[in-house]
Order: structure tokens, then sequence, then C-alpha cells
């Protein structure tokens, strides 16, 4: 039987030098002493012991891949999102919600003036529910937030 060592088991393996290292170590497979103190194992054993790594090992690493997979699908649909012009930054919404409240505000400002000028009949007590009616208004603009779905 031929003897080999880590890196030739690497090499032959395609895994690194650490990853064939922990499954020879894992699998309790100890090297004789090699030429400028390498450690040979003996080929069918340690090929046996680099090839069928524990179970727990394998799921571990396609449940990474998987959970990396599912991320970068996420990231992708999300920047897919915000090229259409479906997704915009929060900084860019408040601004926009702020601007149109203070618009809001200015007309309804002008309202009771306009009100009393195209309607002289409209009493003092009249212009005043209006003026407070705007008031709520405004308020409930002011205290207008972005709410999320949960």
């Amino acid at each position: 039987m031929q003897s080999l060592s880590i890196s030739q088991l690497s090499d032959l393996s395609g895994m690194t030098r650490e990853t064939v290292a922990k499954r020879l170590s894992a699998a309790g497979l100890v090297g004789a002493t090699g030429p400028h103190n390498s450690s040979l194992y003996e080929s069918p054993a340690a090929l046996k012991a680099i090839f069928e790594a524990p179970i727990s090992d394998q799921t571990a690493l396609m449940n990474a891949r998987a959970e990396n997979l599912a991320a970068d699908t996420r990231l992708k649909n999300i920047k897919e999102q915000e090229l259409l012009g479906q997704l915009a930054p929060i900084a860019a919404l408040e601004w926009a919600l702020g601007n149109v409240c203070s618009q809001i505000s200015g007309v309804l400002e002008a309202l009771p003036a306009k009100l009393k000028r195209r309607l002289p009949q409209l009493t003092a007590a009249d212009v005043h529910l209006i003026q407070s009616e705007i008031a709520k208004a405004r308020n409930a603009a002011a205290s207008a937030t972005i709410q999320f779905p949960s």
C-alpha cells in the first residue's frame, strides 16, 4: 500500500490541508513519520476518512450554503426593486411627507380668510370653528409617521 502525506492527500482530494488534517485527526488516524518530519498515512484508510466526513459536518455545510443562497436571493430582489423604483430610502420618504404636510398646512391656513371673503354671512363663531378644525388637521399632519407592516 502507498503512504501519502497530508499535502498529497490534499492534492488528491481537492480539499485544503487544514480540512484533510482535521478529518484525519477526527477519524483517529495517526501518521507514520516520513521524510522531513511529515506524517504519512496509508492511502485507503486516509481517503476513506477524508471523504466519509461526519454527517453533521456535511449537513452544517449544506445548511450554511442554503442560508447564504437565500440571503443572496433576498439581496438581489431588494436591488431589483430599488432599480425598478419600487423602493426608496426612508430619509427621502420622510422628506417628501414633511414637504407635502407643509404645503397642505399653507393651504389650510389661508382657508378661513378665503371663506370669510366669499361668504360674508359667516360669523366669528363660524370662522373660529373652521380654524379649530384646521388646527386639528394640521396637528394630525404634523404627527404623521411612516408605519411599516409587521
